[in-house]
């Protein structure tokens, strides 16, 4: 006999299980490993240029084909795990990057370090919207947005331990050492994500229900139940339409969802790699010395790190669309304070309030795309959602270059970058509803995301 039961009776638990604080655990460090693998080679390109006497900008193809291998690796390797389970295109992209990163190391021209980041890049593409998934499938409905940005978090603490990294090893050892020590930890990481991570149950609820990887995942999370229990995991979600792959975002009301939540994508990335790319150089057009550009540029950062921990959890609290609407207003008057000749002590709250807001609402966008889609297409849904990002993060730096170039003033500038993030929290406004009529028709049992 096997006692029939659903993810969400194992899951949506008064207090979290040891398995879920392990799986929240491994996705952060996949996390971390996967934002000090992305950024690390901006933190190393002076130095590199240097010892191989490249001429200014000629690290930009390096830059460039990073994202690019990046937005591929999400766009089409990202969503296999739909069909294969979470955990296998996590622990294979662990490996690629893992192997490439540390292959950079041995780099002697330009070409070979293109193509090699280019490798990474298909490996980060495919983790990091995975990473998100799982953490979705094992956090309980009332805290999945925050469990979602909490994680998420890893990733910034990840390219911030790289610049660390990279002051401390570079100098003494030289640049290869920087890619070499990122991609053994990496590497060192892959054997702990195979051995321990744990596939989702929504997951196998409805690919193996009744086989012994589902049953000993259900054991470890009712260990109090006799040893030799046998289970069959219950779908808590409808079945979808008979579509794969892209098909699946537009079909069953879900067109105007995926519509708004790429369109948010686009425009958040535009303002924060706008702001990550430029806010040194167009702090220092104000003439401010180059210390306080870069003092105000961490403190970007680290806006983001806190806001994207509180956000997530009033989210969870509070209703994460009004909250986020309103966040992304406050980044916009920020950015407009930031233009407005700020003293050097207003100065660094602004960037400060600015990251809060910015990066805390992208990282709720995160925590709602991973929400309302079913297990079937999550991992397509993100890997989409995160490649149209990727194309804002290459506009914003983009338009910014154009625009300085045609003789904008600094302030001007970063008044027009105030407007994504208003046409944002217009966009916010927009998706409430539609993901109230989504939800509404895909499952009357248990919403997606509850509001207070």
């Amino acid at each position: 006999m096997r006692t029939a039961i659903r993810a969400s009776e194992l899951l949506d638990t008064p207090r979290l299980s040891r398995l879920q604080y392990r799986v929240f655990a491994l996705c952060a460090m996949s996390v971390f490993a996967d934002g000090y693998d992305t950024q690390v080679v901006s933190y190393i390109a002076p130095t590199l240029s240097a010892a191989w006497h490249l001429p200014p900008g000629a690290m930009g193809p390096v830059f460039a084909v990073t994202l690019l291998g990046s937005a591929l690796g999400s766009l089409f390797l990202a969503p296999l795990a739909d069909r294969w389970g979470r955990k296998r295109i996590i622990v294979h992209a662990a490996w690629v990057v893992g192997v490439f990163t540390a292959a950079c190391s041995f780099a002697t021209t330009l070409g070979v370090l293109e193509l090699l980041r280019f490798c990474t890049g298909l490996g980060l593409g495919a983790a990091l919207p995975n990473a998100i998934a799982l953490v979705t499938e094992y956090a309980p409905s009332r805290r999945r947005v925050g469990l979602v940005t909490l994680t998420f978090c890893g990733y910034p603490v990840g390219a911030a331990f790289g610049a660390f990294a990279a002051t401390q090893l570079s100098p003494r050892f030289g640049w290869p050492t920087v890619f070499q020590f990122g991609g053994v930890a990496t590497l060192l990481l892959w054997p702990i994500l195979y051995r321990y991570l744990s596939e989702s149950l929504t997951f196998l609820s409805l690919h193996d229900p009744a086989g012994p990887e589902t049953n000993s995942i259900i054991r470890r999370l009712k260990p109090d139940e006799p040893a030799g229990a046998e289970y069959r995991l219950l779908a808590d979600e409808r079945p979808v339409a008979e579509r794969r792959g892209l098909a699946l975002l537009f079909s069953e009301r879900r067109g105007a969802v995926t519509v708004l939540l790429g369109l948010l994508a686009f425009l958040t990335l535009i303002d924060l790699y706008l702001l990550t790319s430029w806010l040194p150089t167009l702090i220092q057009g104000m003439g401010l010395t180059l210390a306080r550009a870069s003092a105000a540029t961490a403190t970007f950062q680290l806006g983001g790190i806190v806001g994207a921990i509180t956000l997530g959890w009033l989210g969870d609290r509070l209703g994460v669309f009004y909250l986020v609407s309103i966040a992304y207003v406050l980044g916009a008057v920020l950015i407009c304070v930031m233009a407005a000749h700020p003293t050097p002590l207003l100065l660094p709250l602004a960037t400060f309030g600015a990251g809060f807001m910015l990066i805390g609402a992208q990282s709720c966008n995160n925590g709602i795309v991973a929400s309302v889609y079913p297990t079937a297409v999550r991992a397509t849904a993100i890997g989409v959602n995160l490649t149209i990002g990727r194309i804002g993060s290459i506009v914003g730096p983009l338009l910014t270059g154009l625009l300085l170039a045609h003789n904008f003033s600094v302030q001007t500038v970063l008044f027009l970058a105030s407007l994504p993030a208003l046409a944002a929290a217009a966009a916010m406004c927009l998706l409430r509803p539609a993901v109230g009529r989504l939800q509404a028709y895909a499952s009357p049992r248990a919403p997606a995301i509850e509001e207070p």
